[in-house]
Parts: C-alpha cells; sequence; structure tokens
C-alpha cells in the first residue's frame, strides 16, 4: 500500500527546493522591505511570493489539507491546528538575515497530522543544506544521516539563542539576565545565527549542543522540531515540561541532561500562544496599521556582489578595494541605525560587573532599533 506521507514529503521537497531558488535568486536584487508589528518585524516581497508558491503548489495536488502560514497569520488568517492533515510554514526563516544578506536563511516546513509532526523540511539556502526527517525513520542533511552531539556536560556545550528588540523592558532583562545565568555556568559560548530552523538543525547535526528560545511561533519550530526529534535530540518547554508546538517556546539540547539544566536556569516571561484567539486577531490589527501608516521601502546595496556562502576568502589592498572570491565588495553603505544589522559576540566572562555592562549596551542598542 502506496505510503501517502512519504509522498506529500517528496512533493514538498521539490516545491522547497523551487522555493530556495526564489530565495537566491532574489538575493542578487535590490529588497523591498515592509515592517509588521515594529521596526524589526521585518517582512519582504519574497516571504509573501514564496509562501504564495508552496501553499498553491500544495493546495493543487491536497486540496483537502490546512496550512499556517506566517505571511498568512500576518494578514490575518487562523493559527489553529487541528486533526486535519496540516503545512506549517515559515517562508524564510531568518527575514532579516535576508535582508542583510546574512548567510543563514531557511525554507521551513512541518507537517502535522491529528496534531503528530509527521515530517520536517528546513533548507537552508543559501548554504544548500537540505535538512529532512520523518517520523521513525532518521534525519539528513542533504542524504547523508545526521545525529546531535549526544553531549551531556552542558560546561562543554555550545549554546544557541536569539537576541532581538524587547519593548518590554521586563522582559528584555530577563532575556539577558537567561544569558548571563547560562554564561555563568559555565558554558563554551553562545550564538545567534539568526534562524531558528537553522538553530534547530544546527544542534541535530552536532554542531551546537543546545538551543532555547521564548517569543517564536510554531511555523519557527515546525520543521525543525521533527529533525531534532529524528536525529536523536531532546526537545521539551522551557519549563522542562512537554514540548507544546502552539506555546512560542521551546529548548533542544543534544541530551535531557543539558536541556533540564538549562531550564534550570532560565526566566520564563509571557509569550502568548499561537492558538489564542485574541493574540492573533491584536498580531493581525498590528500588521494592517503598522503596515499602512509606516511601510517604506528600502534599496540594499547592488554592489555587494553575489550572496555569501560558508566558503569564501576575502582580501583587501591599500587602495585598491575589497574583494569577496575576486568580486569587487562593499558596505552597505546604510547610513540608518534603524535598517541596521549588529553584530557582536557573547562569549564565557563571568565577572557580574562586565556581563552588567554588556547587558546595559546590548539594551541601548536595540532599543534604537537596530534590526537585531
Amino acid at each position: 500500500m502506496a505510503d501517502p506521507w512519504q509522498e506529500c514529503m517528496d512533493h514538498c521537497l521539490a516545491v522547497t527546493m523551487e522555493a530556495g531558488k526564489m530565495i537566491r535568486e532574489a538575493l542578487k536584487k535590490d529588497i523591498s522591505i515592509m515592517q509588521k508589528s515594529s521596526p524589526v518585524d521585518l517582512v519582504t516581497e519574497t516571504d509573501q511570493k514564496v509562501e504564495a508558491l508552496i501553499i498553491s503548489s500544495i493546495k493543487e495536488k491536497y486540496p483537502t489539507h490546512s496550512f499556517i502560514g506566517e505571511e498568512s497569520v500576518a494578514a490575518g488568517a487562523p493559527s489553529t491546528l487541528t486533526d486535519n492533515p496540516t503545512w506549517i510554514i515559515d517562508p524564510i526563516d531568518g527575514t532579516t538575515n535576508f535582508v542583510h544578506r546574512f548567510p543563514f536563511v531557511s525554507v521551513s516546513i512541518g507537517f502535522a497530522v491529528k496534531k503528530e509532526i509527521e515530517f520536517g523540511i528546513v533548507y537552508s539556502c543559501i548554504e544548500e543544506k537540505m535538512y529532512t526527517a520523518r517520523k521513525g525513520k532518521g534525519a539528513f542533511c542533504n542524504g547523508a544521516p545526521i545525529r546531535v552531539s549526544e553531549q551531556k556536560d552542558i560546561t562543554k556545550s555550545l549554546v544557541l539563542t536569539e537576541m532581538g528588540l524587547r519593548t518590554d523592558p521586563e522582559h528584555f532583562k530577563a532575556s539577558m539576565s537567561n544569558i548571563q545565568k547560562i554564561l555563568s555556568i559555565p558554558v563554551h559560548g553562545i550564538r545567534c545565527p539568526g534562524s531558528a530552523a537553522v538553530n534547530m538543525c544546527l544542534v541535530a547535526c552536532g554542531s551546537a549542543d543546545a538551543y532555547y528560545h521564548i517569543g517564536i511561533h510554531c511555523w519557527d519550530m515546525a520543521g525543525g522540531a521533527a529533525i531534532i526529534s529524528e536525529a536523536g535530540g531532546v526537545i521539551m518547554d522551557v519549563t522542562g515540561g512537554p514540548f507544546d508546538l502552539m506555546s512560542r517556546r521551546l529548548i533542544t539540547a543534544s541530551s535531557t541532561a543539558i536541556a533540564e539544566r538549562i531550564a534550570q536556569q532560565l526566566q520564563v516571561c509571557p509569550c502568548g500562544r499561537d492558538d489564542t484567539e485574541v493574540m492573533l486577531k491584536s498580531s493581525a490589527a498590528d500588521l494592517v496599521t503598522e503596515t499602512d501608516q509606516r511601510v517604506e521601502k528600502m534599496i540594499i546595496s547592488a554592489i555587494q556582489g553575489k550572496y555569501p556562502t560558508h566558503k569564501t576568502h576575502c582580501h583587501a589592498q591599500r587602495g585598491k578595494g575589497a574583494f569577496c572570491n575576486s568580486a569587487r565588495s562593499c558596505a552597505s553603505g546604510q547610513e540608518g541605525i534603524t535598517q541596521s544589522l549588529a553584530v557582536t559576540e557573547i562569549g564565557t566572562e563571568r565577572d557580574e560587573q562586565v556581563l552588567t555592562t554588556l547587558a546595559t549596551s546590548i539594551y541601548r542598542l536595540l532599543k534604537v532599533s537596530a534590526h537585531e
């Protein structure tokens, strides 16, 4: 008897490859940007086009299936997970990265039946890494099996999370406090790559040992959740309880010991749920208001050359310009900090005063509405 969900997965793989190609092509052109609920909540024409491509292709083949898509929900569509076969789609996970051509951008799709994830696909399309997982059949990257590191000692771990603007000062303090507590365990370090789905895949393939996040969405988590589970990893709620796809929070790790240790450290702030009607109506209203009043276009420098890859060689000679893989490159020329992406590093500094100064500096930078 034919496996209907495998047929769905095969179709999804083909559509995801096409979506990734669309994203790579878009990176070669100017990027038109719109804002959703805040100056750092971005959506591009490519997000919308990619989601439309994915949903139209799947809907044509499976007209009775349901969909939860980031851009559809932002436009007012419901975010309700039922027993019906449901496709949970993030067309561009890492939109801020995409806007700045920072090389961690993914297409993330999870497929759920009776509220259980059957398979997940995450395509890190600039790296051209296709992560896949089917329930009970393992996890893969470009067809090769992947496994978590199985690290159990958190002091030997690399931890991933994300930092962005928190309009509520108490939420920001909690976020920075969580980073401080985890660094003080100590751990090897904390990294913020900028794509939740990619973060989960980095844990799944053993490049990192844990990832935690409070305030993300089901479309950020669905594809990666399948991949983490099938790669032998652990996924749980930030309180240490069972993982809930609609809860907007999670910990993933290479082992239960590390996940539980992180859960012990975290101060948890309320972040709502994806399936709460009031929250969804508020989000939709925010989208319309912000988009109507604050939509603006920004031209990104077209002289950045081809999109960046992991294997690059940059060089410069005084007075002769700068190059990447022999192609001339230049800074973005961005003058407004509200449209900027800032980069820093968080290491294993344990001095409380230094950590407090770091947190204050990051807060001041985010407060002037840097993208992240």
